[in-house]
């Protein structure tokens, strides 16, 4: 089975079940933690799934990083993506259950990070844009990271759109090293 077809069955139990208990927005949200948590550090990423490291010590990693910060759900989720060593497509699974939500009910889930906390009226402001160009009501899911320097990130609809200022030295940087190594 490819990993999209994997990550696509992951995904539509998991909403099945979210939307059972009431929680398939709150559930995105946590997907999408999980998926830039467990991305963005490849070690845990590793060890996720690594299915030569003990089933007992990769339950315990998703314990000591989640626990408290996740639902009991997302929890169960993650316990068994890390049992079966499918940690690798956790991103995957949570645009698919994104997807899924979003032709379920209409809407379109926005994760969208800054640098700074934004007001409420600026998150108004964003997801009116953003309804306007998706042509789907928007449900935010506004994060704050301060490594992205200033801009925004956001991702809706399966699509990233990166105007940070972190992304914007990073090919500025790319821009200058091949002109530097061109001359």
């Amino acid at each position: 089975m490819s990993d999209s077809s994997l990550a696509g069955s992951y995904a539509k139990g998991l909403l099945e079940i979210a939307e059972a208990q009431g929680q398939a927005y709150e559930l995105a949200k946590e997907m999408s933690l999980i998926a830039a948590t467990v991305g963005s550090h490849l070690q845990l990423s590793q060890a996720l799934s690594d299915t030569g490291l003990p089933v007992a010590k990769r339950l315990e990693i998703v314990e000591e990083i989640f626990q408290g910060k996740i639902s009991a759900l997302a929890i169960g989720f993650l316990q068994t993506v890390a049992l079966t060593g499918n940690a690798k497509i956790i991103g995957l699974i949570a645009d698919k259950y994104s997807q899924g939500l979003e032709n379920l009910l209409g809407k379109a889930l926005a994760t969208v990070t800054t640098a700074i906390p934004l007001s409420e009226e600026a998150g108004e402001m964003i997801a009116a844009e953003l309804r306007r160009i998706i042509g789907k009501e928007i449900v935010l899911d506004m994060r704050v990271d301060p490594t992205i320097i200033g801009g925004l990130i956001v991702r809706v609809d399966g699509k990233l759109l990166d105007g940070s200022l972190r992304n914007s030295l990073q090919g500025l940087r790319q821009t200058m090293i091949s002109q530097r190594t061109k001359g």
